[in-house]
């Protein structure tokens, strides 16, 4: 009996040690893994060296601007402080099509989508432009290279534009632009993907001025951007204009469409390289230099600046590689724009 109650003491005994040291193991192992990860938060391991497959990169062209002196800035961040960020960022080819002999037939063909069937005028190597005076007193001016096409229509002078006021509402005004761009075959899926917005403008003689509301509009305008890149934005050279762009009328049928301003290039988001860029204090001082590319600015004085990010900067002129930027954000529609690339890897 007194075996049983010996074997029972000791199997208790090892039945407790054996919970506390499996407990014991499940917090050592916790603790390790949270330790872990903590310096490795602390302590991330270096980046492979940039690639830069592509070799020196073209430096990056803002379309041309009056220049603004003596501007004063205030950084104020919410931490106050200069956002720091990685040391390299990835570059992306954006191939355009090169001069061809198929090209004048390629441009004609598109064209016949737009409704323009006679010959057109050769401005100049890339340049042709179709008019036509019915049904639509409209001119479409085409990079016969690139496919980038501008149409207008003379609404002006065109009564049942205005008498006519059926203007659409933002969200179906995006649906049949994006309908209309399919058909003509160019809404490829970064297009698709990317985010849409769309404003209402009124005629002020024969300008369109913004409209507060859709019951003051004559006109609704859709601006398509490119999608996001990893969560960095694609900004033109005016942060409010997409890369494709079109106004539509409260008109139907060949009249709904009256003006577009297709700039689309495409990028090739599958093969990426990796370039060395420019620290938030160099493109900082770059700003304070006065040699920053001011995009957007509706305000006078001090201009504080409250965010600071990496971007893609997307051209309405074919420039080969979607290139990053330092954007600097900031009170009344501040928007400057710094290349982010070092200096040695552009040409």
């Amino acid at each position: 009996m007194a075996s049983l109650t010996r074997i029972a003491y000791y199997t208790k005994k090892i039945i407790k040690w054996g919970i506390i040291g499996s407990l014991g193991l499940m917090i050592l192992k916790f603790s390790y893994t949270v330790g872990k990860n903590i310096w490795e938060q602390l302590n991330p391991p270096p980046l492979p060296s940039p690639t830069v497959v592509f070799g020196k990169l073209p430096p990056l062209q803002f379309p041309e601007k009056e220049p603004l002196e003596d501007l004063e800035f205030e950084l104020e961040t919410p931490t106050g402080k200069l956002p720091a960020f990685l040391d390299q960022a990835k570059v992306y080819l954006s191939p355009y099509q090169k001069p061809n002999l198929l090209a004048p037939e390629r441009a004609r063909g598109q064209a016949a989508k737009l409704a323009f069937s006679e010959e057109p005028q050769i401005i100049s190597e890339r340049i042709f432009r179709w008019t036509k005076k019915s049904p639509l007193n409209s001119v479409l001016e085409m990079d016969i290279f690139t496919g980038a096409f501008t149409f207008s229509y003379n609404w002006q002078g065109e009564n049942i534009i205005l008498t006519q006021q059926n203007p659409l509402e933002k969200e179906r005004a995006i649906e049949e632009v994006k309908s209309f761009l399919n058909k003509l075959g160019v809404m490829e899926n970064d297009l698709i993907e990317g985010k849409s917005e769309a404003v209402y403008l009124k005629a002020s003689g024969t300008k369109m001025i913004p409209a507060p509301s859709l019951s003051e509009a004559d006109f609704t305008k859709v601006e398509i951007f490119r999608k996001d890149i990893e969560e960095s934005s694609i900004l033109t050279a005016d942060p409010e204009k997409g890369i494709v762009s079109i106004i539509t009328s409260g008109a139907g049928g060949a009249k709904r469409i009256i003006e577009i301003d297709f700039n689309y290039f495409p990028v090739n988001y599958e093969l990426p390289s990796t370039y060395p860029i420019k620290s938030s204090v160099k493109a900082w001082e770059t700003l304070e230099n006065g040699q920053a590319f001011i995009a957007s600015w509706k305000g006078t004085g001090k201009i504080i600046i409250r965010r600071i990010y990496l971007a893609y900067y997307d051209s309405w002129e074919p420039q080969e590689f979607l290139q990053p930027i330092f954007v600097f954000q900031g009170d009344d529609d501040f928007f400057a724009y710094v290349p982010a690339v070092t200096e040695e890897w552009t040409e």
